[in-house]
């Protein structure tokens, strides 16, 4: 995977000078030839401050999470609330305007459905089990029922 990233330079490094003859400067190939160690160096070094930090901060990182949490779930109860009282679904209400309705509460679900992911990814870093949000997913699958009317 990480050859990815340093596998191309080399090929190319290798074909300036092997194939096209080209003089590249003796210090810019030994940077070159240790591209592979210093990447590796910095992807152990990376690994091991992800470590420490989640060590020294876990608690402190947990806190804001549940935070954020608690704060998602506030916001679902509203965007549910607000759908169920200014959504495609009031009485009377004519097609445009419910057809307007119904995609701006799908562009605000869409937004809310990636933040759900997001804290549930971040949940799983923590080895916590993420937090379901019922309200959220029944708003999602009442606007796809109310889409496949229109």
């Amino acid at each position: 995977m990480f050859s990815l990233i340093y596998l191309p330079i080399e090929t190319t490094y290798s074909l300036l000078t092997q194939v096209y003859n080209i003089p590249i400067p003796r210090d810019e190939l030994q940077e070159c030839s240790q591209l592979r160690d210093k990447w590796s160096a910095l992807m152990l070094n990376a690994d091991r401050v992800r470590k420490l930090l989640l060590q020294e901060r876990r608690q402190q990182l947990e806190q804001e999470l549940d935070k954020q949490v608690k704060s998602f779930v506030v916001e679902v109860i509203r965007f549910r609330n607000a759908f169920d009282v200014e959504g495609p679904n009031i009485p009377d209400l004519a097609p445009l305007e419910a057809v307007k309705r119904l995609k701006d509460f799908q562009a605000q679900y869409k937004i809310m459905h990636r933040r759900k992911q997001t804290l549930n990814s971040i949940s799983t870093l923590f080895s916590l089990h993420p937090k379901p949000f019922p309200e959220l997913d029944k708003t999602g699958e009442v606007s796809l029922e109310f889409e496949s009317l229109v």
